[in-house]
């Protein structure tokens, strides 16, 4: 993984977590609902292990947002864009 891309994956994880936060939903409450167990949601959260697309998209259904909508609040730009 480039130096850009691992950038902007931190930066999802934790607009990810935040985003948890701020809605008082529990690591335990997304385990369930995406079908994961407890510990699989705080390594995602730690950057030990990756959240592919789908879990992705399952995790922001539970937290009640769109995923263009977070790309744009978390500030995530593709890898390419460099300069823009």
């Amino acid at each position: 993984m480039s130096t850009v891309d691992r950038k902007n994956y931190e930066k999802l994880v934790y607009c990810l977590r935040e985003a948890r936060l701020e809605r008082g939903v529990t690591q335990q409450q997304i385990a369930d609902k995406i079908g994961l167990y407890q510990s699989s949601v705080a390594k995602v959260e730690r950057l030990e292990r990756k959240v592919d697309v789908i879990e992705l998209i399952a995790w922001l259904e539970v937290l009640e947002i769109e995923l263009g909508d977070f790309v744009v609040q978390a500030g995530l730009k593709p890898a390419d864009a460099k300069g823009t």
